[in-house]
């Protein structure tokens, strides 16, 4: 089988314990490109003649190949590494991009760029600059209402 002898003098009738009896040998083989050999010889002892003349052997009613798997280790390794490779991977980028991972100075800085003039108004100074919430100031609406424009 693939090139290698199994078995010398194998006699198929004394393994069987008779003739017509079922008799199962199992063989492990390294099977290349799809193809399984098997070669049977004959040893050249016994005849061919008796009891008819003809071509006498050993009969198989089946072969049966199982095929070994293989561990599935080594593929269940790499998918789960690279898995997680990528899940840490797209985590960080969606960190980057909100900026969770943005360096707080560069913030600082950006926001120091900035002239914001913001401050605390109370309502009768709101008044004045509005007029008294006059139609003639209102630029729009927003979510929260009416928007005015000022005076000043």
């Amino acid at each position: 089988m693939q090139g290698k002898l199994e078995q010398k003098d194998f006699n198929i009738k004394d393994k069987a314990g008779g003739v017509n009896k079922e008799f199962v040998e199992e063989f492990s083989a390294i099977v290349n490109n799809n193809t399984l050999e098997i070669r049977f010889y004959w040893a050249g002892k016994g005849t061919t003649i008796i009891p008819n003349k003809g071509v006498y052997g050993p009969l198989i009613s089946a072969i049966a190949v199982t095929r070994v798997k293989k561990s599935a280790f080594v593929g269940s390794v790499v998918g789960i590494v690279l898995g997680v490779a990528s899940a840490i991977f797209l985590l960080l980028g969606v960190l980057w991009w909100k900026g969770c991972l943005r360096r707080r100075d560069t913030i600082k800085s950006d926001l120091q760029g900035l002239e914001l003039h913001t401050g605390s108004f109370t309502l009768k100074q709101i008044k004045v600059a509005t007029n008294n919430f006059d139609s003639a100031n209102k630029i729009g609406e927003g979510g929260f209402g009416p928007v005015y424009k000022s005076r000043n």
